[in-house]
């Protein structure tokens, strides 16, 4: 959480886990973080509202909202 804390956008958060991720299906529109084995961070990225959704640019994300912690595997 304190790495959420200090970044500065959601595209800062590919340098401390091993894997950001967009997810799909059930969880189409948020983005998992890894943590350690199965578990994963889920979290609804709040686009600004210039956003454009054929163009994910993780880089405008200022603000997550952290939906789950959990094994969806």
């Amino acid at each position: 959480l304190q790495q959420l804390r200090v970044a500065d956008d959601l595209a800062d958060l590919r340098a401390v886990t091993t894997r950001v991720h967009a997810l799909h299906g059930d969880l189409a529109g948020m983005v998992a973080l890894d943590l350690d084995g199965p578990y994963r961070l889920v979290v609804e990225p709040l686009w600004p509202p210039e956003h454009d959704s054929s163009a994910a640019d993780w880089s405008t994300v200022t603000s997550v909202v952290v939906r789950d912690v959990t094994d969806y595997h």
